[in-house]
């Protein structure tokens, strides 16, 4: 993690888009990608996933949810380098931070994280 990835995850924090806990599970999330999976969480595409992953933890807390993923575009993120890993990082982060994710949030999150491991750290 960069400090460009703290600084966004202090931002959201300072102004409240976020709350104590969801800043906790953020960096739990953070490092358990890269310390047990070797998934770097930098630059733009660091900063997607990890706001992204905010809103979800957001929506979980408001009890808000969002619309499924377009199966056509669910189906082409099934090609996609990296998707085989994403059901068993999926469960380790959601059993890292205690937290039940809707199925609607499952394809999106695939997506970031494809577009992690496609990035290769880089910044």
């Amino acid at each position: 993690m960069t400090n460009d990835i703290t600084t966004r995850l202090e931002i959201l924090h300072q102004a409240s888009m976020i709350d104590d806990n969801e800043l906790a599970n953020l960096y739990k999330m953070i490092e358990l990608l890269e310390t047990r999976f070797q998934i770097r969480v930098v630059g733009a595409v660091g900063s997607m996933f990890v706001s992204h992953m905010a809103m979800i933890l957001v929506r979980l807390r408001t009890g808000d949810d969002i619309a499924p993923m377009n199966p056509e575009m669910l189906k082409q993120l099934s090609k996609e380098p990296g998707y085989s890993r994403t059901p068993e990082i999926i469960e380790a982060i959601y059993k890292e931070c205690g937290i039940a994710v809707s199925e609607n949030e499952s394809g999106y999150v695939s997506m970031h994280l494809c577009t992690l491991i496609m990035n290769r750290g880089e910044e």
